[in-house]
């Protein structure tokens, strides 16, 4: 059988799945693919059946494979004894049932693994709402002791302790749960020496089973079998332990449960050093001051007018200035007026007696901008137990949650970019036979032929779906690039006469370029994309109103801090950078609109402009560039190109003389994975006078060239095949005759694919789709060399 008529389920084979097909009407599986065997962890050469395949499934989920209609759900089976997770689909056309299984077992545990990531960041989060709102040590320890039991297990003991400096102690808070008669869990320092003596102290002591512990006679005389020890530490201050510990067997803790218990015990040191604070501020006022400016958290008093009385150092530089500045501001001057009726009603709540903590906005003194803030608050009572004013402990999260949306917004791009590139290496796969074969049909009719148009016109529409391509695999950063060293200046300046056409009539374009620009390194038609681009949306901004576009460059310093503003790489090394600004005196946006406008397709208008600034987004990716964006409604928007600086002048390109085309003869091995690249190929070949080879993949396409290796002139070798892939092939090829020329073929662009054969000898590229003239040229080019 040749490799091009094999069975339906060749495809699920290949991907290692199992597929079969249901005969309904004789009630018996009239195919199963040869998979079953790997599948199931057994030899693939055994042919095991469906018996074999229904042993492996879960009991309890084998009766959801006696459907008889369309069905699709997930079912746990065995691997050489392992449990794992699978899902499988059920399609019904007539008397016939197809089936296809595939295994999910990673999808599943990454969820159970951020399922449990989520239940570790709640339990803190509860933890540190809980403990915020207590000043008194036990109240803090008894919160956080029973957290301890219900995050690790209510059969555990577990303790809070007090180090004691001066008597170099540990003195129990509190304590809960196991074995009562234990009257004290062991707290191990490291080689018998306290903690605050350590040079390199550890911060979670983990011993499974305390008998094999160098502190195992000290763990036998309090019957404890196992135990972890977290020790509280608040910049360089020790406070003391957390401490669980097992008296009934070994304790068994996964290394995410040792982080969730350091966790607590950051928090506890955190609790630790405020309650104390907040306790020795009642006795010396001075003392109270100098203690609370220690603190990583901000600290306000406020009486309940809202005139601020007290503030620590920290709360004032949340808000750009100093203590002195921000003592008798009222907090309403501060709060943003969006947030004011809120706070207000929440400070009412939390005098009626109702404890939770809360977050508004604040305005920064320096230059008004927004400070984002979680405040916890509680009465302050005079010696007489009257209320006279309002303790807050304000944590400022403006950079936790700029983190937080810059991480989803990156985990989007690069999903939408892992995707593009896909469809795009997918579609050029498809084009290629729909290009290919209009270009043989052109070929083959002669110049009067009345089809001549209608083929034309396919062709035509397949250049332009290429082109479409080629945004995608730009916005995915795969896009192709020819490197070169680029004055950006001057690059605008070339550009000038074309430049106006890009904006509506009405708008005004205006160039500021800064002389002298240092060079950098990138593709000039993809950078004049970017341009274009860019000053297209801005003139799409201002509409029919009328308004300035304005084009400027220049040179910046861009560090971590400012790069953390931009969009597109969070690892973008600090230095110089060529900056490309486009700005507009449109209508702005808001921050919901600007946060969406690089995703593919998005736009505010009633007719888009296809990928627009998703490829900018792209280009600069492959640029290893960043973008940013300011607007602001009514006032505009600014969109800055970074490109980085270093690029040396590129020397003049070294021409090569012209060499004679290759005559057509000897035989070409074509090896793909897709049969319409296959034989498109074979067809263009072989119509110029090449004897032609098939394989669909890198093993068949070894084998093919070892048992003709002597009459193959050249490999026409795809680049992502199914079982071996085209690097992989490339070398074996090279082993069985290093002289072998190889025509490296690829949906993705050629600098990606070439990348990874740098070095190794590869002949050329050929990008997909191509048409078949290009396809031929490459080739004599290949075989001329």
């Amino acid at each position: 059988m040749s490799s091009d008529s094999r069975s339906p389920n060749r495809s699920a084979e290949a991907l290692r799945h199992v597929a079969w097909v249901r005969d309904l009407d004789e009630d018996r599986i009239s195919h199963l693919s040869a998979t079953v065997g790997e599948f199931v962890g057994t030899d693939p050469r055994a042919g095991l059946g469906w018996d074999a395949l229904m042993a492996a499934v879960h009991p309890a989920d084998a009766a959801r494979f006696g459907a008889t209609s369309d069905a699709a759900f997930e079912f746990r089976y065995r691997r050489c004894g392992e449990l794992r997770w699978a899902a499988a689909k059920l399609v019904r056309a007539g008397a016939r049932l197809d089936g296809i299984i595939v295994d999910i077992t990673d999808r599943v545990r990454a969820e159970e693994a951020t399922t449990a990531d989520r239940r570790r960041a709640d339990a803190l989060i509860a933890v540190a709402s809980k403990i915020s709102e207590r000043t008194e040590l036990p109240e803090i320890a008894r919160v956080l002791c029973a957290a301890m039991r219900d995050s690790f297990g209510p059969h555990l003991r577990a303790s809070f302790l007090l180090y004691e400096s001066d008597a170099r102690s540990y003195r129990v808070v509190y304590s809960e749960g196991g074995d009562e008669a234990c009257p004290l869990p062991p707290i191990v320092p490291y080689a018998g020496v306290p903690y605050p003596e350590r040079l390199q102290p550890e911060r979670v002591k983990y011993a499974p089973v305390a008998a094999l512990t160098e502190d195992a006679a000290d763990a036998d005389r309090h019957r404890v079998r196992g135990f972890a020890v977290a020790y509280l530490v608040s910049g360089s201050a020790f406070h003391g332990a957390l401490s669980l510990s097992s008296c009934s067997g070994p304790l068994v803790l996964e290394p995410a449960d040792l982080d969730l218990l350091r966790g607590m015990a950051d928090q506890a040191a955190s609790a630790v050093s405020n309650a104390q604070v907040l306790t020795e501020s009642r006795l010396l006022a001075q003392r109270y001051r100098s203690i609370l400016d220690t603190v990583f958290d901000g600290i306000n008093i406020t009486g309940f007018d809202g005139v601020i009385r007290y503030s620590n150092h920290q709360f004032a530089a949340m808000l750009g200035s100093t203590p002195e500045a921000v003592v008798g501001l009222s907090m309403s001057d501060l709060i943003f007026p969006e947030d004011a009726e809120k706070a207000e009603e929440r400070i009412r709540r939390r005098r009626a007696g109702y404890s939770f903590p809360f977050t508004w906005r604040l305005r920064s003194l320096d230059d008004g901008h927004e400070v984002m803030v979680r405040a916890n608050s509680r009465e302050i009572k005079d010696e007489h137990g009257n209320p006279e004013a309002m303790l807050g402990v304000i944590t400022d999260i403006t950079s936790t949650r700029r983190i937080v949306e810059r991480l989803l917004q990156s985990q989007k791009l690069e999903s939408l970019g892992v995707l593009a590139g896909g469809i795009a290496h997918d579609f050029n796969n498809l084009l290629v036979g729909i290009l290919g074969n209009a270009g043989l049909t052109l070929m083959e009719l002669p110049p009067s032929s009345p089809l001549r148009p209608f083929v034309s016109d396919i062709q035509t529409a397949a250049l332009r779906a290429a082109d479409l391509t080629r945004q995608l695999l730009a916005y995915s950063g795969r896009g192709r690039f020819v490197l070169t060293s680029i004055d950006l200046g001057r690059l605008v300046e070339d550009m000038a006469q074309v430049l106006p056409t890009a904006v509506a009539r009405g708008v005004t374009l205006t160039l500021r370029l800064a002389p002298g620009l240092p060079l950098i390194e990138g593709d000039a038609a993809q950078i004049r994309r970017v341009l274009t681009s860019l000053i297209n949306n801005a003139s799409d901004a201002i509409g029919d109103r009328g308004g300035e576009v304005t084009v400027a460059t220049s040179v910046v310093h861009a560090d971590a801090s400012f790069l953390a503003d931009t969009f597109v790489d969070d690892d973008l090394p600090s230095g110089d950078y060529v900056c490309l600004e486009v700005a507009d005196t449109g209508a702005g946006m808001t921050p919901e609109t600007a946060a969406r406008i690089f995703d593919p397709f998005y736009t505010t208008k009633f007719v888009g402009r296809g990928l627009g600034l998703a490829a900018v987004l792209g280009i600069l990716r492959g640029h290893k560039g960043a973008i940013q964006v300011e607007s602001e409604l009514g006032r505009g928007t600014t969109l800055r190109a970074f490109f980085p600086v270093g690029a040396k002048p590129s020397a003049a390109p070294v021409r090569r003389p012209a060499r004679a085309r290759a005559k057509a003869s000897g035989t070409i091995l074509v090896i793909d994975d897709e049969e319409g690249v296959r034989f498109l190929a074979r067809r263009i070949f072989e119509r110029a006078g090449f004897t032609v080879l098939l394989a669909c993949d890198g093993v068949e396409g070894v084998e093919r060239f070892r048992e003709h290796q002597g009459e193959i002139a050249a490999v026409l070798l795809d680049v992502t095949m199914p079982r071996m892939g085209g690097e992989e092939t490339f070398l074996e090829l090279r082993r069985i005759r290093g002289d072998v020329r190889v025509l490296l073929s690829s949906g993705y662009s050629g600098q990606e694919a070439m990348s990874r054969f740098a070095g190794m000898g590869l002949a050329g590229f050929v990008e997909k789709p191509f048409c078949p003239q290009s396809l031929l040229d490459k080739l004599h080019a290949v075989l001329a060399d």
